[in-house]
């Protein structure tokens, strides 16, 4: 499922700045911590607009 969320010039600009870094070198990792870091971006996001 796919979803699309509407963000302002200065958050939308900040996020594809974002880097993976060490923590999730390898396939494996990205596996086990994206979901979870990707989750929690979304409710920080979603908190911003409240």
């Amino acid at each position: 499922m796919e979803r699309k969320l509407e963000l302002d010039d200065r958050t939308s600009w900040g996020l594809e700045k974002l880097e993976m870094g060490d923590v999730v070198n390898t396939p494996d990792k990205r596996a086990r911590w994206c979901p979870r870091i990707l989750e929690e971006m979304s409710q920080v996001i979603a908190a911003g607009s409240r």
